[in-house]
């Protein structure tokens, strides 16, 4: 099996995308808590809390 170093992130806002690129871990925080991905996690879909 091949790991990805790396994986494809899209961050988008009702009007237009906020960021596309590659990434090597993220960290966001959802309306039901914080939540971190590395490479080679599964597909994954949710809404971010906006950060003021």
């Amino acid at each position: 099996m091949n790991l990805a170093e790396s994986m494809q992130v899209t961050l988008r806002l009702p009007t237009r995308t906020l960021f596309e690129g590659s990434v090597q871990r993220l960290f966001a925080t959802a309306q039901n808590g914080a939540f971190g991905m590395l490479p080679n996690h599964t597909d994954f879909v949710t809404a971010l809390v906006p950060q003021y």
